[in-house]
């Protein structure tokens, strides 16, 4: 016997109480895997100051650099170490399971799913909120997209511009000034008290060094920050030349402005290097190219299911009516219909040919294979409840395997030609 939707929706709310730690052990997984990522910029970090050090080669003695390559590549094995013990961890390694704890709740949605008009209803929902979110999407995929642009007319104009391409030395100075301040670190721990003899000797050394190290770092800093300043100001006297629009504010210290990395950049206290700031704007223009596309991927796939739902019935069975048969649609076909059987019954002779012809079938005989009903009319605020977020977000997930799927047999495509 079929049952009530809002009957098993509260049974599902109940039930899936059990299962609320699995939220959890989720944001357990996300953070290891962002403790991941960093240990991974770490070593991106390391790997850039090993291949600076042959910059200082008049600093150290060639044994000297080889030590501290040395020295850099056993960080990063340890750095590597840590990162595979992490993913070897049981949380990260069971994702797909931790996040089917829930699957003894899926015969629930199994069973809803036996509803078509419930089908229906969920699709045109996630419709609704795709093409919500494609405007948002395409919006806050001008920032990126801007700043890759300012950058790449930046590199191009720097190849005639020789003034302009001093400025995009800033990377070089940076690099300088890390391994000035290393070397000023590893100065500074020198323990003169441990030269007998010689302490006060070694002492005035490395205090001698430490200012030769600090005043250079000093400079170096000053150099980038008086390019940086130049930098800006070139961008802000130049904004058509740069595609810059007119009415953006020149503001370098709004992140949520396009020339936010730029003003970064210019900074003498930031890391960041020009590829930096460009890989970045590239990598945001990919994540909102993928989303977009996904969008447009998802409200395909949901249109395409909800036009041959409405081709099938709401239940099977005799007498039974596909969903546009209920309201002024049924009335119009009931009208013509009506008609036809009068018509039919007076040329057979037969007495009252129009009586009870425009009455409405009985209730249907619900399928054996219908599990849940509605006839509270509850569908419609499906997304409020649990069962039905969760049956959203299968249909939501079921689409994307499809366009990952999709996605994969394309690049699979291009690389075979």
């Amino acid at each position: 016997m079929a049952r009530e939707f809002s009957e098993i929706s509260n049974e599902y709310s109940e039930k899936k109480v059990a299962f609320q730690d699995i939220k959890t052990h989720l944001d357990e997984i996300m953070n290891l895997r962002e403790t991941i990522e960093n240990y991974e910029q770490q070593i991106n970090s390391l790997q850039a100051k090993k291949a600076n050090l042959s910059i200082f080669n008049a600093f150290f003695m060639e044994e000297d650099i080889s030590s501290k390559q040395a020295d850099i590549d056993t960080q990063i094995n340890q750095i590597k170490d840590e990162i595979n013990a992490l993913k070897n961890n049981s949380l990260y390694r069971t994702k797909e399971q931790i996040e089917e704890a829930s699957s003894s709740l899926d015969s629930y949605l199994e069973d809803l799913n036996t509803n078509n008009e419930f089908k229906k209803v969920v699709r045109e929902h996630l419709i609704a909120d795709a093409e919500k979110t494609l405007p948002t999407l395409q919006e806050d995929k001008n920032k990126p997209a801007l700043t890759l642009n300012i950058l790449n007319k930046i590199e191009e104009s720097a190849k005639d511009d020789i003034s302009l391409k001093g400025l995009l030395t800033i990377d070089k100075d940076k690099a300088k000034v890390a391994l000035l301040e290393e070397l000023l670190a590893e100065t500074n721990n020198i323990k003169p008290g441990s030269k007998g003899s010689k302490a006060d000797e070694a002492k005035a050394e490395r205090d001698i060094a430490l200012q030769v190290y600090q005043k250079q770092i000093n400079n170096m800093k000053r150099k980038i920050e008086s390019k940086g300043n130049i930098l800006k100001t070139h961008i802000t006297n130049n904004k058509e030349k740069l595609g810059i629009p007119d009415d953006l504010d020149i503001n370098f210290d709004d992140k949520n402005s396009p020339l936010y990395y730029i003003g970064q950049y210019a900074n003498s206290d930031s890391s960041i290097s020009f590829d930096d700031i460009k890989k970045k704007a590239n990598d945001s223009l990919k994540f909102y190219d993928k989303k977009i596309a996904i969008c447009q991927n998802m409200i395909r796939y949901a249109k395409k299911d909800v036009e041959e739902l409405k081709s099938q019935k709401a239940f099977s069975g005799k007498g039974l009516k596909s969903f546009e048969d209920f309201g002024l649609v049924s009335k119009v076909k009931r009208f013509f219909v009506g008609i036809g059987k009068g018509i039919s019954n007076w040329i057979n002779d037969k007495p009252h040919p129009f009586k009870n012809v425009f009455n409405r079938v009985e209730t249907p005989v619900i399928d054996s294979q219908t599990k849940i009903v509605d006839t509270d009319n509850n569908f419609k605020d499906f997304i409020h409840t649990e069962i039905g977020q969760d049956a959203y977000q299968r249909v939501f997930n079921e689409y994307n395997r499809k366009i990952k799927s999709q996605t994969s047999r394309a690049q699979d495509d291009r690389e075979d030609r």
